[in-house]
């Protein structure tokens, strides 16, 4: 990637959840604040399932909304329920197969520096 400095590492925090039934008030952004200064990254960034959330809690722990993906179509296996992505146009099996579409995903930077 050309987007940091030379020198400068970015991460990717794949996923953050917390137990059920279980708040760690301000987990997020202390979780990313260490992170950040342990590994002397040049940012964090990650990608929220619009399906599932609007980013908030992200832009609240310090993140900085990036870019936005289109919604993508998947087949899934009606007795595996195996999910594998669908070309547009693709022809697929309507009696093995159920037709999908996911909302896209928001793609989060986490750089505290930055304004």
């Amino acid at each position: 990637m050309n987007r940091l400095p030379t020198g400068k590492q970015s991460f990717e925090l794949i996923r953050f959840c917390c137990k059920s039934g279980i708040t760690i008030t301000g987990g997020l952004s202390k979780l990313m604040k260490h992170f950040y200064l342990e590994k002397k990254a040049g940012d964090i960034m990650t990608y929220v399932d619009k399906q599932f959330s609007n980013g908030d809690s992200f832009i609240k722990a310090g993140f900085k909304k990036h870019s936005e993906t289109p919604p993508l179509d998947f087949i899934v296996n009606k007795k595996t329920f195996e999910r594998f992505p669908l070309k547009v146009n693709e022809k697929f099996d309507e009696d093995l197969f159920y037709k999908v579409q996911n909302s896209g995903n928001i793609k989060m930077i986490y750089h505290p520096n930055e304004k």
